[in-house]
C-alpha cells in the first residue's frame, strides 16, 4: 500500500467516525428528551393520584352529608321517624328506570301513541 491508499483509508475511517459521533449525539439527545418526558409523566401521574385521593375523600364526605340530610329531612310529618336511605334511593332508582324505558321507547321509533302516553306521564 502506498501513502495515497493510506490517506483514503484514513479519510473513510474519519468520515465513519464523524457519522458515528453524530449518531451518538442524536441518540443522547433523544435519550435526554425521553427521560424528561418520563419525568413529566411521572409527575403528572402523581398529581392524578393525589386528585383521585381527594375525590375519594370528597365522595366519602358527601356520602356522609347526604346520609345526614336524609336522616334530617326524610320525614313526612313532624314526629315520624325518617325514611331509610334505602327507601329513598329505591324511589329514585324506579324513577330513573322509568325515564330510561321512556327514552329507549322514543329512540326505537315506536308509534306516536307511546310518545303521547309518555308526555302524559
Amino acid at each position: 500500500m502506498d501513502s495515497s491508499e493510506y490517506l483514503r483509508l484514513l479519510a473513510r475511517l474519519d468520515s465513519r467516525a464523524v457519522r458515528a459521533e453524530r449518531a451518538q449525539t442524536k441518540l443522547e439527545q433523544e435519550l435526554s428528551a425521553s427521560r424528561a418526558a418520563e419525568n413529566q409523566a411521572t409527575e403528572e401521574l402523581g398529581h392524578v393520584s393525589r386528585l383521585a385521593d381527594i375525590f375519594f375523600e370528597l365522595s366519602q364526605i358527601l356520602g356522609g352529608v347526604v346520609d345526614h340530610w336524609l336522616k334530617e329531612h326524610g320525614t313526612k310529618e313532624p314526629g315520624q321517624e325518617p325514611e331509610s336511605t334505602k327507601v329513598v334511593l329505591d324511589i329514585l332508582l324506579k324513577q330513573l328506570e322509568a325515564q330510561k324505558l321512556a327514552n329507549s321507547g322514543e329512540n326505537s321509533g315506536d308509534d306516536s301513541e307511546s310518545g303521547g302516553t309518555k308526555a302524559a306521564v
